[in-house]
């Protein structure tokens, strides 16, 4: 986080983070895997909190495989890389701490990296 209250944090923060940090910050426990007798989904995501309050510098590891799915765009992102199918079939692969704005496919370059 930077020093100063404004500008650009550069930690990884996912929206599927916001309802377990609003449960912590309201006090408020994370719920269970049943509801009315039926069995649900376990929440996902990691609380802001001590991110917020600036006790930590970030709230996911830098080694942490962070895979998620919207609307038809999917992506991977481990460490300083992300291989993404914007909704296409076609995956591209970039390096978000040298172009976070993805501009720049490095699928051809690094294909042992694509491939894993």
């Amino acid at each position: 986080m930077p020093d100063s209250d404004a500008g650009i944090a550069d930690a990884y923060l996912n929206v599927k983070d916001v309802v377990p940090t609003f449960l912590e910050l309201a006090g408020v426990p994370v719920p269970g895997r049943s509801f009315e007798g039926r069995s649900v989904a376990a929440l996902e995501g990691r609380s802001w909190a001590p991110y917020l309050r600036k006790t930590v510098t970030q709230v996911y590891p830098a080694d942490a495989m962070i895979v998620h799915e919207l609307m038809g765009s999917r992506a991977v992102r481990q460490g300083e890389w992300k291989i993404t199918d914007r909704g296409n079939g076609r995956w591209l692969l970039f390096n978000i701490v040298q172009d976070p704005g993805e501009t720049r496919d490095l699928s051809a370059a690094e294909p042992e990296i694509r491939l894993g």
